[in-house]
């Protein structure tokens, strides 16, 4: 209970302070090990849960991506190393592209290595800022109705990118989990 009390506060901003979604369709949701990787991007350490600093650093780094003229059409975010002192989240955020197995990553960029883990991956439609419906029904209801719990000790992740039937941005939610035990 208290590890989903952490990633309540954690996505706050998310839930709060997103904008929602008006569409009611169901959420694609899969259960998978994901295999390792490496995210190489901008850093970020915070204890914002307003969600506002996250909200700029990604805008911030679209505009850098857009200026190096990188290709890929994958953005990876990574929230880790999530803990919480004297009543206050600290964490650390990661923006970028899959780097595994690149040589050259620039050296402005720190890497986050991803390694195998049981993930929930919950598929929203649309963009960043408007996931408080997805992430409403991950928390209050996909939980409620699974057998999981949040697992802190691994990385919240979002894989931003372009939809597969062309119409619009998606956004993979994938949540750390691991088996309740009863």
């Amino acid at each position: 209970m208290k590890k989903i009390l952490i990633a309540l506060i954690i996505l706050l901003p998310l839930i709060i302070f997103a904008q929602t979604t008006t569409d009611t369709e169901k959420i694609d949701v899969k259960i998978i090990d994901l295999e390792p990787f490496t995210i190489g991007g901008l850093h970020l350490m915070s204890r914002d849960i307003t969600g506002d600093e996250v909200s700029q650093f990604w805008k911030v780094y679209k505009e850098k991506k857009n200026d190096d003229k990188t290709d890929s059409k994958v953005i990876w975010g990574a929230k880790f190393n999530i803990q919480q002192k004297d009543g206050t989240i600290f964490f650390n955020y990661i923006i970028g592209n899959d780097v595994t197995g690149a040589t050259d990553v620039p050296k402005q960029y720190r890497q986050l290595n991803v390694p195998t883990h049981k993930y929930a991956i919950f598929v929203h439609k649309g963009s960043i800022v408007s996931t408080k419906r997805t992430y409403d029904y991950i928390y209050k209801t996909w939980f409620q109705q699974n057998d999981y719990v949040i697992d802190l000790k691994a990385a919240i992740l979002e894989k931003q990118q372009e939809s597969a039937d062309g119409s619009g941005t998606e956004i993979h939610i994938y949540i750390p989990i691991t088996p309740y035990k009863k």
